[in-house]
């Protein structure tokens, strides 16, 4: 059959001509009125725009639209602008970012630094050096405490039983533990405002 060796004319559409499943072949006349506007507006919007085509198979300088084909690039072209709109952003390729995006991303940070200022004036944020120095010190007195018992265990240990030297070595460590849990950490709220 001559109409399905119909070949699409080049547009900017990436549609596919298929006689049987792209509806009505129509003029633009009438592919204005079965869309619902204005021959004009046909023309000057959705031709403009890429609105695929194929050779009118009666006068091939002319041109025809596939009802079915053109209503889905309509629906995919409106789709796309809908979630322009409300996404806020097109689809990007990787590495890349939208204008949009980088201004949601400016927003987000801005937000989160606004949020740790307030934190920090509240007193709720800690200076994370002053903490490190609180714990360095802490371990620091129990390896001094611990390098002692090198010297001091033998002489506690010589001479007891099983059941003494147990003793011994749980007060010791209860005593190391103990003294890591009374430990007084000072915040010094940070010096850089």
């Amino acid at each position: 059959m001559a109409s399905e060796e119909i070949k699409i004319v080049k547009s900017k559409s990436a549609y596919e001509y298929n006689p049987r499943k792209s509806g009505k072949l129509l003029n633009g006349k009438d592919m204005a009125e079965f869309a619902g506007i204005s021959e004009q507006a046909f023309h000057r919007n959705w031709i403009a725009q890429g609105c695929p085509s194929v050779p009118n198979p009666a006068r091939p300088s002319e041109k025809c639209y596939p009802s079915a084909m053109v209503m889905k690039w309509r629906f995919d072209k409106d789709s796309n602008n809908l979630r322009e709109k409300l996404i806020g952003q097109v689809e990007i390729s990787e590495g890349e970012m939208t204008i949009i995006e980088a201004e949601r991303r400016k927003k987000q940070a801005d937000a989160l630094l606004s949020e740790f200022a307030l934190a920090d004036k509240q007193a709720l944020v800690a200076n994370i050096d002053d903490i490190m120095h609180n714990v360095g010190t802490a371990c620091s007195g129990i390896t001094s405490t611990l390098l002692g018992w090198r010297a001091n265990l033998p002489g506690l240990l010589t001479m007891q039983d099983e059941d003494a030297i147990s003793k011994i070595l749980s007060e010791e460590v209860s005593r190391i533990l103990k003294e890591l849990n009374t430990t007084i950490h000072e915040y010094k709220p940070s010096a850089k405002k």
